[in-house]
């Protein structure tokens, strides 16, 4: 045991300077490389986002390290999709991943050997363990995924809802817009800051469609693929802007009911195991039992 815990000492040591030498001069080369970008006479990632917490940056810095090559659209796309829209995020989310693996590397095997399981019990545990921990950021990113979309697909008829009101009402649709982004900022603050970002790019000159197409990319939201379409095709042939959206707001509508319809015919099958496992037994028992007791004394008498 006290073996296993200096080898474990030993290797986190090796790794810990290995990280603090790599680090040390990728952060040179960073710094060279901004100042290359400077004199050319482009923009700096300062200028462009807020300062990276060091935390980060580290965590970033490692991961650019294990990462070869440019990050992959799909891990870039499933980020932006869970809501990290910073340049640096895949990075940080692949530097996650290898820290925590390094860091279950030398805790595992002492976990494993405290449980005291035969041999290769203890190594089916460890690599399930080893594997659960390399996974943790995946779970975590697709959970924020799935509820991003599920809040953006809840409100998103309501926000329809308030934009086919001012329309009719006489205000154009990039007034519109940011109104309805603000009143939702209450609700939604998924949605409201999503319609404040495309806001922000049509002010600093990006075509309404264009900033309208890259909120649906970044929510990951077909029925807003859907929206920014319908808002298209009326802008392209002159039809009513505040009839198409109170078309689509009824059809969404109709769409969600007909949603919750189908999770409550699945819900009798969904309840079905549960109440096998936990309320028949229990019914079982309570009405059964006291027969069961009266004929257990019955047959014990002599």
């Amino acid at each position: 045991m006290e073996q296993l815990l200096v080898f474990a000492l030993v290797f986190v040591s090796i790794a810990a300077l290995g990280s603090a030498a790599i680090l040390y001069r990728s952060f040179r080369r960073g710094r060279i490389e901004s100042r290359l970008m400077n004199v050319e006479g482009q923009l700096s990632l300062d200028h462009v986002e807020p300062p990276t917490p060091w935390q980060l940056w580290l965590i970033s810095m490692v991961g650019s390290l294990v990462s070869i090559g440019p990050t992959s659209q799909s891990l870039r796309e499933k980020l932006t999709h869970a809501g990290y829209h910073a340049k640096w995020a895949p990075t940080v989310f692949l530097g996650t991943k290898i820290l925590l693996l390094i860091a279950a590397l030398p805790i595992t095997p002492v976990l494993v050997m405290y449980i005291g399981l035969s041999g290769l019990v203890s190594l089916l545990i460890g690599l399930v363990v080893l594997l659960v921990v390399f996974l943790l950021p995946e779970i975590c990113v697709s959970s924020r995924q799935k509820a991003r979309r599920r809040n953006i697909r809840h409100h998103l008829p309501d926000a329809v809802d308030l934009l086919e009101v001012c329309v009719s009402a006489g205000i154009g649709l990039d007034l519109a817009w940011n109104m309805v982004g603000d009143e939702m900022h209450r609700v939604c603050p998924v949605l409201g800051d999503e319609m404040a970002l495309t806001n922000l790019e049509i002010h600093l000159g990006a075509p309404q469609m264009v900033a309208m197409r890259n909120l649906a990319g970044r929510t990951g939201v077909d029925e807003i693929g859907r929206l920014v379409a319908v808002l298209g095709q009326s802008e392209r042939f002159g039809t009513s802007v505040a009839d198409a959206l109170k078309t689509f707001a009824e059809t969404m509508r109709e769409s969600r009911s007909a949603l919750a319809e189908e999770a409550a015919e699945k819900m009798a099958v969904t309840m079905l195991l549960p109440m096998i496992l936990f309320i028949f037994p229990a019914v079982f028992v309570v009405v059964a039992g006291p027969a069961g007791i009266v004929l257990a004394k019955i047959i014990g008498k002599p």
